[in-house]
């Protein structure tokens, strides 16, 4: 028994020629095929020379899915969300002045509202980053509600921004604040006017019965006309803090309207001020006989001229940051030191350099004049050629020398 089981592997099939390990492993573990008609074994020779035929190997095994795998990976990854720009957030809006008392809210509204919308677009790539297909229905109730709430604080802080902006307009501080300011000081100076102590401060916030309440106290001991100064400038207070507050409600209108009204205003005094420049410097006029050379400098000039009301019109209306605004302010006093001081000087050079050559050349005609009148001859005595007489030649000093003192 134990030398049948030693024996037995001998009796498989060995690899044949060119065939590979994998081809002899399928052939050896494969089932016979049913065979009708017993086929005569080859010769050992012949089987020998016979090249052994080709067998297909099987492909190596393969992910079937190697796809999810890197989704898998590419969504536990973190995702960095974009950060918004200063741009997108008070973009349309404009900003305080820097030494404005609102300036600082400003700053913080904008930083808050700025890190809110950063932290609502990490969720956001979060959730596209569980879901490939961006879909969010397998978000949990926590993160939606946290979005909801980021986006309802990111709507209050725009909204915030929208106010201070508002309030810092110069045209809403004009309309509404500066009327109520003058009305609360009036108050004051009435009471006192009329030796009372009043905190007017305290009286105009409160509200509905108790501010009529304290009204009615504070005119009681006033004098008649005291009495009704102090109304009057009450009901100008209150009307204009009513309007304000209706003008902050309608932020978006008022802010529109002012745009609007400002940009007319704007484009009017433009035009306006455009044609008292417009013959600060004239176009110059082409001479058909000129040369090419000053054609050409002339049509140039002109067209520099026919720009310059483009140019200061996108001075006024485009946009400028603050190293073109030092740019442009340093041009205006350039033109303004030009026009008064540095053309009049390089005018009164010019002018004294024209004096200067003009009096040369009477000089020398006066003194032609008289060259010419006193007839001088050559020779320095009479007798002589005079200067008239001589014929114009083109003749050396040696040569014109021979031909005078052979005379």
């Amino acid at each position: 028994m134990s030398t049948a089981t030693a024996t037995e592997p001998t009796s498989a099939p060995v690899a044949e020629a060119g065939e590979s390990h994998l081809a002899a492993a399928d052939k050896f573990f494969a089932p016979e095929p049913p065979v009708a008609v017993p086929a005569p074994a080859p010769e050992p020779a012949k089987a020998a020379d016979k090249p052994a035929e080709p067998q297909a190997e099987k492909p190596a095994p393969v992910d079937p899915d190697p796809l999810a795998k890197v989704l898998k990976a590419a969504a536990k990854a973190p995702v960095a969300a974009e950060v918004p720009s200063a741009d997108e957030i008070d973009r349309g809006l404009q900003a305080p002045p820097e030494n404005s008392k609102s300036r600082a809210g400003w700053d913080e509204l904008k930083k808050r509202a700025a890190d809110e919308r950063k932290l609502r677009l990490e969720l956001e790539q979060k959730l596209k980053a569980r879901d490939p297909k961006g879909a969010a229905a397998a978000a949990d109730e926590a993160t939606l509600a946290r979005l909801a709430e980021l986006e309802q604080q990111n709507r209050q802080y725009s909204d915030r921004l929208k106010v201070l902006d508002l309030k810092s307009h110069p045209e809403f501080a004009e309309k509404y604040l500066a009327p109520a300011s003058r009305a609360k000081a009036a108050l004051g100076q009435i009471a006192k006017s009329d030796e009372l102590e009043l905190d007017v401060e305290e009286l105009i916030g409160l509200k509905g019965k108790a501010l009529n309440t304290a009204v009615s106290g504070v005119m009681e001991k006033m004098t008649p006309y005291a009495r009704v100064r102090f109304q009057s400038a009450l009901d100008s207070y209150f009307s204009s803090k009513d309007a304000a507050d209706k003008a902050v409600a309608e932020a978006d209108q008022f802010l529109s309207s002012v745009k609007k009204s400002s940009a007319a205003r704007s484009r009017a005094s433009f035009d306006a001020v455009a044609g008292s420049y417009r013959e600060t410097f004239l176009p110059a006029e082409v001479d058909e006989k000129a040369s090419d050379t000053d054609k050409k400098s002339a049509a140039s000039y002109n067209e520099a001229l026919a720009g310059v009301s483009r140019q200061a019109e996108q001075y006024a209306f485009g946009q400028i940051d603050e190293q073109g605004a030092a740019d442009l302010a340093h041009k205006a006093a350039l033109y303004e030191f030009a026009m008064h001081h540095g053309i009049p000087r390089i005018a009164s050079m010019y002018g004294a350099a024209l004096s200067q050559r003009d009096s040369r050349i009477s000089e020398l005609e006066g003194q032609v004049k008289a060259l010419t009148a006193a007839s001088p001859r050559l020779d320095g005595g009479s007798g002589g050629v005079s200067i008239s007489d001589a014929p114009i030649q083109n003749d050396s000093h040696l040569e014109a020398a021979r031909k005078y003192f052979q005379r």
